[in-house]
C-alpha cells in the first residue's frame, strides 16, 4: 500500500510504498478513506514539540 512518511523533524514527507498491515486474530484493518493533520502533529514535524 502507499504511505505519506515523516523520517525526520522538518523533513520533507515522502510517498512510499509499504507492508500491508497483518491483522490481529482480535483485530480489524480499516481501509482509510481521507484522513487530516491535526495542528499538534503539524508543531511536532517542524520540530517545536519533538
Amino acid at each position: 500500500m502507499r504511505a505519506a512518511v515523516l523520517r525526520a523533524y522538518r523533513a520533507p514527507q515522502s510517498l512510499e510504498t509499504v507492508s500491508d498491515p497483518v491483522c490481529e486474530a482480535d483485530g480489524v484493518v480499516l481501509k482509510t478513506l481521507a484522513c487530516g493533520i491535526c495542528r499538534s502533529d503539524w508543531h511536532g514535524w517542524v520540530g517545536e514539540h519533538p
